[in-house]
Formats: structure tokens, C-alpha cells, sequence
């Protein structure tokens, strides 16, 4: 039998949902360093009450990681290695383009405020090294061959990093850097255009 929560436990939880629904937006937004006053009014609670739930920014963060990995783990699935590389080449793309526009606003404000966080520092090496996995599991048949430096740079082309270059520096629109991806993929890799 399913327990159903009482008034309190419903109420504790949807406030725990806007408070992280309010930072997320207002990271999207831009608002690298919003303020208590501003997730409280995004939220609709209390600023007293982000610290009841929330007791320190670290957990505060550390829920806006756990909000970012599920909104992640929907949008990313394994891609067999054993699928023709075209194929296999753009789902990548597909896929890592997702996750990383979805993560750029955390991505940056995370940058901004790491070195005051230590959790949330571990967090982003976690997460670049669950990333680097995946794409060198994904090509792991053509970087078998070739040189250790081949991972290097699969990794460096997938990474956060990247992305943030050709979409903030180089001005990219969306396809234009899936499609710059793919290319430095495609070079690394040694694949031709099919």
C-alpha cells in the first residue's frame, strides 16, 4: 500500500521544486549570481524560507545538480558503438548539443563560484569525466587504432568547453555548431563526409 504525504510534506516539497525551479530559471535568464531576495521572489516564498529547506548554498546547489542530472539523464541515451559511424556520428552530435546547451547556464555560474564551493568543483570534474567516458565509449572502434592523443581530442571536441567557444565566441547559431562539432569529430576520427 502506497503511503500517501500529509499536507506538510506536500507543501515542504513544492517549495523545495520552486526554489529550484526559480534558481534554474534565473540561471537561464543570465542571473549568474541571483541573490537569496531574487530566488525567493522567482520562487514566490519566503527568503527565509530557501534557508529552512535549503540550510547552505552548497545544498542549494547540490540540488540544482541533482534537477540538472534528471533533466540530463532524459535526454541522454547510450549509442552502440557498433552502429554505421554516420549514424553514430550525428546522434552523438544530436545528443551532446542537447545536454550541453542545457547545462550552459549552470556551467557558467558553476565556473564563477567553484573555487568557494568544493562539492560543487568535484561536481564539474564529475560530470566532464562522465562525459569524456561516453563520447570515447561511443568511437571507442575508430580511436582503437589510432594514437592516445585521438581521445584527447574526441574529448576536447565534446566538451563543454568547446561548445561554449563556438556558440559564445565564435557567435555560432545552434546548427552551426553542431555542425563545427561534427566536423572536428569527423577530422579526429578520420571520417570523411558521407
Amino acid at each position: 500500500m502506497a503511503t500517501v504525504p500529509d499536507g506538510r510534506t506536500a507543501r515542504a516539497t513544492r517549495t523545495r521544486d520552486a526554489i529550484v525551479d526559480a534558481l534554474l530559471a534565473l540561471l537561464e535568464e543570465g542571473r549568474l549570481r541571483a541573490t537569496g531576495a531574487e530566488i525567493a521572489a522567482r520562487a514566490g516564498v519566503s527568503e527565509r524560507s530557501i534557508f529552512q529547506h535549503y540550510p547552505s548554498r552548497d545544498a542549494l546547489f547540490a540540488a540544482v545538480g541533482e534537477r540538472q542530472m534528471a533533466r540530463v539523464g532524459e535526454i541522454v541515451s547510450p549509442i552502440d558503438p557498433a552502429t554505421p559511424i554516420g549514424e553514430r556520428l550525428d546522434a552523438f552530435v544530436a545528443q551532446r548539443s542537447a545536454v550541453l546547451e542545457l547545462l550552459t547556464p549552470t556551467r557558467r555560474a558553476a565556473l564563477l563560484i567553484a573555487d568557494e564551493h568544493p562539492a560543487l568543483a568535484g561536481n564539474i570534474e564529475e560530470v566532464r569525466a562522465r562525459k569524456r567516458e561516453r563520447a570515447l565509449a561511443t568511437f571507442a572502434p575508430e580511436l582503437e587504432p589510432l594514437p592516445a592523443s585521438a581521445g584527447a581530442a574526441v574529448a576536447a571536441a565534446a566538451s563543454w568547453s568547446a561548445w561554449d567557444a563556438l556558440r559564445a565566441q565564435q557567435g555560432l547559431p545552434l546548427a552551426g555548431a553542431r555542425e563545427a562539432m561534427r566536423e572536428l569529430l569527423a577530422g579526429t576520427l578520420g571520417i570523411s563526409r558521407e
